[in-house]
């Protein structure tokens, strides 16, 4: 049993605590072979925050069918940035073309998340017609993975978007992000039209600022899956409060900003709001935040 549990340990120092194998590899008068210089990691995933060594993301090396139409529809928009027939606003990090690649990159997780989330959704509400709404949508991005998915899984939806299109004014934002007052400033209702050309039919854009558009867009009566990123939390909370009892049991609400640092406002503001709602909320190292519809809880 004992030469059983010696390799144990020693996997356990190695992957745990690198130093204190090297230190003890040291005492016994030998040189290890797993010192960082000598074998430096080997990354299987960076960005966003985040990064990864020993462990395969969803869409390396698996048959997973939502992983592999994630990684279509990203090689897709990879390409249709190269060629520039999907256009970002300057607002986002970078503005030459390796750059936003690289960006797309770092966002893997964060959108391969977006892909589960909607055909979880879908399979689980079980509706003929699939409804699906986002507050903050800028150039079209999530927009794009979720449709382009629903596609692929051959779905029949219509997707509601919300953003004003223009620059975030002080109107409702509470102290603590007035600093994000004129965000956004050169985001484009026209260019993000251009960029979901391949959804005309399926899309209803609503021009304004939440909660005052809220009243007079065009809204489903019921939806399956919310995407909330607006950068504020009274819009959010609003947000939240217009759309929840339209969602049935097995729908998704996926918030973009919730665990992000800058944004405590509306993490508590979202705690709150889940806090008493028949569901489950899971809290990811991308920064979102997923709560899970299910009544029989």
């Amino acid at each position: 049993m004992v030469s059983h549990i010696k390799p144990i340990v020693k996997h356990s120092l190695i992957k745990l605590w690198p130093e204190a194998w090297e230190a003890l590899n040291i005492i016994r008068g030998r040189k290890s072979k797993t010192t960082i210089s000598e074998n430096p990691p080997k990354f299987t995933f960076q960005g966003w925050g985040m990064t990864t060594t020993t462990t395969n993301p969803p869409w390396v090396k698996g048959q997973d069918s939502i992983a592999q139409s994630f990684l279509q529809i990203h090689n897709e928009i990879i390409e249709r940035i190269q060629n520039q027939s999907f256009i970002q606003s300057e607002s986002t990090l970078y503005k030459d073309i390796s750059g936003q690649i690289h960006l797309f990159n770092e966002l893997m997780w964060r959108h391969y998340l977006v892909c589960w989330s909607i055909i979880y959704a879908s399979q689980m509400t079980k509706v003929k017609q699939i409804n699906i709404a986002e507050c903050g949508v800028c150039d079209g991005v999530t927009a794009f993975f979720v449709m382009k998915v629903l596609q692929k899984y051959n779905y029949s939806f219509k997707c509601y978007l919300y953003d004003s299109w223009e620059a975030m004014k002080s109107d409702y934002l509470v102290e603590s992000e007035l600093s994000k007052t004129g965000w956004y400033s050169d985001a484009s209702i026209t260019r993000t039209k251009q960029n979901l050309k391949d959804f005309d039919g399926f899309t209803i854009f609503n021009q304004g600022f939440i909660p005052d558009s809220l009243e007079t867009s065009t809204s489903p009566e019921n939806l399956v899956w919310l995407h909330i990123d607006l950068n504020s939390s009274i819009p959010t909370r609003i947000a939240l409060e217009f759309f929840f009892d339209k969602m049935p049991s097995g729908s998704v609400i996926l918030l973009d900003d919730y665990a992000w640092a800058d944004f405590q406002d509306t993490r508590d503001v979202v705690d709150a709001f889940f806090k008493n709602r028949a569901g489950l909320f899971l809290h990811f190292p991308t920064g979102q935040g997923i709560f899970l519809k299910d009544t029989s809880i």
